[in-house]
This record gives structure tokens, sequence and C-alpha cells, in this order.
């Protein structure tokens, strides 16, 4: 009966001192918790960025329609096309120092250009005179403030001082902005010349984000039997159609679809 007493009055130290070991554990795990989100936060978040898996699209084929017959309704055409990947957090300015890259070895199209385009370029590359235009009250307001009464006060005779050749950087910065990050986007697929690809290929070790690929545009082959039943396709231009956009939008569609 004596052992058994003495065993019992033994079972509820062992139960503080369990108790005290695992709060002991407990308050270390939180003092690093502690450490590495207080001290060693930025750190870890940045590795998590680094290493984060990211899903990225790419142009593939789309599959081939065929009529009873075997023969093909709608076909996909291969292109050669010059692409863009931007990396996180790419700014304005460095879209502007990569089109200015790529100008130099391929031209651009400037039918999109709009006259905002125009605007940011000017501001981008005369930002000390632009901003001269506000008062220095003016000065006093929010970034967003100040930039729009920079827009409004930019005279015709500003953006005539833009060159051709400018307007072409323009026009590839106009694609550059629209890509988002870390998936690539076409910069042009059309009118692309063999030596275009190849000088482009050579230098995109040089120009970040900037490699060679290919693209496909979908073409219809005649046939007036199942024109009507086919419909359209509309071009990467063109995008979505829209009377449904929000429908395919919602989808995850990007606007430039085809």
């Amino acid at each position: 009966m004596g052992e058994k007493k003495k065993s019992k009055s033994h079972l509820p130290l062992r139960l503080n001192v369990l108790f005290f070991v695992i709060f002991i554990l407990f308050s270390v795990l939180i003092l690093q918790l502690g450490v590495v989100q207080i001290l060693h936060g930025e750190d870890a978040q940045a590795e998590i960025d680094r290493t984060e898996n990211v899903t990225s699209k790419t142009s593939v084929p789309r599959g081939k329609m065929y009529d009873r017959n075997g023969e093909i309704v709608v076909d996909n055409e291969l292109k050669y096309a010059i692409t863009y990947t931007p990396q996180r957090n790419v700014q304005p300015e460095d879209n502007l120092r990569i089109a200015e890259k790529l100008i130099n070895y391929m031209s651009m199209d400037t039918d999109s250009v709009r006259e905002r385009d125009m605007k940011d370029y000017y501001i981008l590359k005369n930002k000390t005179e632009a901003y001269s235009k506000l008062s220095d009250e003016e000065k006093a307001l929010s970034d967003s403030e100040q930039y729009q009464l920079v827009l409004d006060r930019i005279t015709k005779k500003d953006l005539n001082s833009i060159s051709d050749q400018e307007m072409e950087v323009i026009a590839i910065k106009r694609e550059l902005d629209q890509a988002t990050q870390l998936t690539p986007h076409v910069i042009k697929n059309e009118n692309i010349t063999k030596k275009e690809y190849a000088i482009i290929a050579e230098n995109a070790h040089n120009i970040p984000g900037i490699s060679v690929s290919v693209d496909w545009e979908r073409v219809k082959v005649h046939h007036p039997t199942l024109s009507n039943i086919i419909g359209n396709i509309t071009t990467r231009e063109q995008g979505l159609p829209r009377s449904e956009i929000n429908k395919y939008l919602a989808n995850n569609y990007k606007m430039t679809t085809v």
C-alpha cells in the first residue's frame, strides 16, 4: 500500500513537469516565429515571391475542323512572332528602355498609337519640362492629380516634336504595357522578316523579357456550305466579340484572345 501511495503522489509532479516542458517549447516556437516575421520578414517574403508557382500561358495551335469528306474547314497558320514576358513590378520606364532597344532591330506599325500614348511618352522623355507646366500650388497635389493636369496641358506643338522613329517606339511600348507579368505577350506577328527574326533572336539575351517564338492564327478555309454555320473569326486586334466580352472575361479569356 505504501508503494502505491508513493507512485500516486509523484503523478501530479510528472504532469506539471510535462506541461512546463510543453509550455517552454511553445514559447520558443512563438519567439522563433516572431524573429522570422519581424527581423527577417522581408527576406522571407522575397524568397516566397521568387519561388512561388505562377501559371504562364503560351500560344498553341487549336484543333483543325474537317467536313464529312475529310476536307479542312478551319485551319491554323504558323507565323513568326516577337514576344515579351515581363517580370514582376515592371515600370513604364523599364518598358520604354526595352522599346528603344527593340527599335534598332525591328520596324513597327504605328496605326494603333493614340494621342494618350504619345502624351505618356512625352512625359517620360521630358519629365522636367512637362511638370514645369504646373504651378507651385498644383505641385502640392497627389501624384495622380498632378499627372492628369500635365496630360491636359501637353499641346499639339509638344506632340509634333515626336519623330517618326519615336512613334514606332511608342507603338512597341504600347504593346509592352499590355503584357501581364510572367506571361508571354505577342508584340508583333505580322510582316516579320527573316532578318528581323534572326537578329532579335541573336540579341534577345540583351533585352529583358524579349524572345522570338511562333504564333498561330485561325484561318477559315473557303467552304460556302458551312460558312454561315462556322461564323467569323476575330483577329488579335479585334479581340473578343463585344457582345459577349463579359462572359469571356469571366472565364479568364484575355482581351486579345482570338
